[in-house]
C-alpha cells in the first residue's frame, strides 16, 4: 500500500512537471519576468511620490524671515480697515492668523484626506501587484493563469500611469504661494510708484525744491529695480514649475512605459522562450531608464502613444473609463475646486478641477 501511494506521488509530480513544462512556465521565465515586474512596481512608487511633491510644492508657501513676518504682520493690522469692502466689522481671530501668513492655502479637512486616502491606495496597488509573480516560482501549471492575471492588471496600473502624464501636462503645477507672494509684491510697488508720479508732479508744479524732487526720483528708480528684482523672481518661479512638471511626467511615463512592455512580455509569457526574455528584459530596462525631460515634447508624445495603443484595444475601454475617471479626480484634488477647459485634444479628456487661484508662488528648491 505504502508503495502504491509512493508511486502515485512520483506519477502526479512528473505530471505536474510535464505540465509546466508544456505552458512554457519555468522558475527561470517567473523570475526573469518578476524581476521587470518588481522595476516596474520601483518606478511607479517613484511616480505617486513625485504626484504627491508636486501636489505638496504647490501648496508650501516660501520661506519667509522673522522680520518679514513681524513687519507684515504689523503694517497689516494696523491698516486694517473695518467695512470698505471687509466682511467684518473689526478685527478676529481668522484676519490675524491671515495676517501672520498672508499667502496660505488652505484645504478643508475632507479635501486633505480624499487625496491622502487616494495616495495611500495607489501605493498599495503597484505595491502589491509584483506580489502576483510570487506564484510563478515553482513553475506550476497555475502560472499561466497567474501571468495572464498580471497582464489584465498591468495594463489598468499602466494606463493610469500614462493618464497622470497627459492631465498633469494639461494642468501644470502652480507654486502658488510663490506666486501670491509676487503678485502681492508687485501691487505695493505699483501703487507706491504711481503715488510717487502724482507727488513729482505736484512737486514740479509748485515750483518745490531740487533736492525734494531728486529725493523722489531717486526713490522712483528704486521701486523700478526692485521691480526688475521681482520680475527676476517671477521668471525663476516659471522655471522652477517648468522642471517640476518634466520631473513628474517623465517618472510617470517611465512607468507607463514599463508597465506597457511588461503586459506585452506577459500577454506572450507561453509561446516567448527565457533566452527571449533574457535578452528583451534588459532591453526594456535600459530604454525605460533613457527618459528623461530634457525633450519635453518628446515626453508628451510618448506618453500620447502608451494612452493611444491601449485604448485601440475595445476589450479595454471599460479599464480605461475607469483609470481616467481615478486620475482625474485625483488630479482634482491636488487644490481647491475650480473648473477649467482644456484645449488640448488628449488632454481634454482630463477635464478636471483644478486649484483655484490664477495667480499663486515659490522659488527653486535645491
Amino acid at each position: 500500500m505504502q508503495k502504491s501511494v509512493r508511486n502515485w506521488r512520483w506519477l502526479i509530480a512528473g505530471l505536474l512537471l510535464v505540465s509546466g513544462g508544456l505552458s512554457g512556465c519555468t522558475p527561470e521565465k517567473a523570475r526573469a519576468l518578476a524581476s521587470a515586474a518588481v522595476q516596474f512596481r520601483v518606478e511607479s512608487l517613484a511616480a505617486i511620490d513625485a504626484i504627491d511633491t508636486m501636489r505638496r510644492r504647490e501648496l508650501e508657501p516660501p520661506p519667509r524671515s522673522q522680520t518679514d513676518v513681524r513687519n507684515t504682520f504689523i503694517n497689516s493690522v494696523l491698516n486694517y480697515r473695518a467695512g470698505a469692502g471687509n466682511l467684518e466689522d473689526g478685527l478676529t481671530p481668522q484676519i490675524v492668523d491671515l495676517a501672520i501668513d498672508p499667502y496660505t492655502v488652505t484645504l478643508d479637512d475632507a479635501t486633505n484626506q480624499d487625496w491622502n486616502t487616494f495616495i495611500a491606495k495607489l501605493r498599495n496597488q503597484y505595491t502589491t501587484f509584483a506580489a502576483i509573480y510570487d506564484q510563478l516560482e515553482g513553475g506550476s501549471f497555475l502560472a499561466t493563469d497567474a501571468v495572464r492575471n498580471s497582464a489584465q492588471q498591468a495594463k489598468l496600473l499602466t494606463i493610469q500611469m500614462a493618464y497622470f502624464s497627459l492631465c498633469i501636462d494639461a494642468y501644470p503645477p502652480q507654486l502658488l504661494q510663490y506666486r501670491s507672494a509676487i503678485v502681492a509684491d508687485l501691487e505695493t510697488l505699483r501703487q507706491t510708484y504711481q503715488q510717487q508720479q502724482r507727488e513729482i508732479e505736484r512737486v514740479r508744479q509748485a515750483g518745490g525744491s531740487g533736492d525734494r524732487l531728486q529725493q523722489l526720483l531717486t526713490q522712483q528708480r528704486q521701486i523700478e529695480d526692485q521691480t526688475g528684482t521681482l520680475m527676476e523672481q517671477w521668471q525663476q518661479v516659471k522655471l522652477t514649475e517648468q522642471r517640476l512638471l518634466e520631473t513628474t511626467v517623465t517618472q510617470t511615463l517611465k512607468a507607463a512605459t514599463l508597465g506597457q512592455e511588461l503586459g506585452d512580455l506577459s500577454d506572450r509569457y507561453e509561446q516567448i522562450s527565457l533566452d527571449d526574455l533574457n535578452l528583451l528584459i534588459p532591453r526594456i530596462l535600459n530604454r525605460t531608464a533613457l527618459i528623461t525631460g530634457r525633450d519635453y515634447g518628446s515626453l508628451k508624445l510618448q506618453a500620447a502613444t502608451v494612452v493611444t495603443r491601449i485604448e485601440a484595444d475595445p476589450l479595454w475601454k471599460d479599464v480605461t473609463n475607469v483609470a481616467l475617471r481615478d486620475v482625474s479626480q485625483a488630479v482634482g484634488r491636488r487644490g481647491t475646486t475650480a473648473s477649467t477647459q482644456i484645449n488640448d485634444v488628449q488632454a481634454r479628456k482630463c477635464s478636471i478641477p483644478r486649484a483655484a487661484s490664477p495667480v499663486s508662488s515659490l522659488v527653486e528648491k535645491e
